[in-house]
């Protein structure tokens, strides 16, 4: 969207709302009643929100890398990751997160390089590099070219507002009632939004069916890092719909 036209989005609603009428356009295209919604880390944001507020278009809602609680998310990741490097007697990791200490702080100006900081160490300690094999994807891509990766590296800074708004979200404040059935799809070793704070929300949810798959070995970016398993899990949500 922003190589095409250079406009911002300035917050939450505003991406509701474009996402109210992709989903919109997406029923009338395709002639169904209801569409499958899949939202992956900052598009689990978008994509629990839309399904509480918007069942009459969703049949169903599936997670991966969901976010909770951001805060809390943050915490726990940045613990996570100081213990990883501490195991590993990577000194400089190590100083580099004691820096911070009060991670997450959104009133600091440079949070968004604390964020970016924080989630590289994260990711070297998962069992898979995620972002190594998404990059190969993209390069086979017929539709992603070097505009888009020049903006995709960008996009932290360009989106600032919509960073630090997330950095404040909590889903409990939404609630945990669906009218659409809930699947997630995690990595178990995701330290950016951790399993742990993922299963007790879980927990909580009613809906009318509803569904935790947990892979082994993959992180925050479940999807690149085990594709197969990941496609057969999705195929099984499917078939029970």
């Amino acid at each position: 969207t922003w190589t095409k036209n250079k406009k911002k989005p300035v917050n939450m609603m505003q991406m509701l709302s474009d996402l109210d009428a992709v989903v919109l356009c997406l029923k009338e295209k395709y002639q169904v009643e209801k569409i499958i919604l899949l939202g992956h880390s900052w598009g689990s944001i978008l994509g629990s929100v839309y399904a509480l507020k918007h069942p009459e278009h969703v049949m169903a809602y599936i997670g991966s890398g969901q976010v909770i609680c951001m805060d809390e998310n943050e915490k726990e990741g940045y613990a996570h990751a100081l213990e990883s490097a501490r195991k590993a007697g990577n000194e400089k990791q190590v100083n580099k997160l004691l820096t911070i200490v009060s991670y997450p702080d959104i009133t600091h100006d440079n949070i968004l390089k604390e964020v970016g900081m924080v989630h590289k160490i994260e990711m070297s300690y998962t069992g898979n590099n995620g972002n190594a094999k998404m990059m190969n994807i993209m390069k086979k891509s017929p539709c992603f070219g070097f505009k888009d990766l020049f903006a995709m590296l960008k996009s932290n800074k360009v989106n600032e507002a919509l960073v630090r708004e997330a950095l404040t979200f909590d889903l409990y404040q939404y609630g945990t009632d669906y009218a659409t059935p809930v699947f997630y799809i995690l990595g178990e070793e995701d330290m950016t939004t951790p399993v742990s704070l993922t299963k007790a929300y879980f927990e909580k949810v009613t809906a009318p069916q509803k569904e935790l798959k947990v892979i082994t070995g993959a992180g925050h970016n479940v999807m690149y890092e085990k594709i197969q398993e990941y496609a057969s899990v999705l195929k099984e949500i499917v078939q029970t719909l």
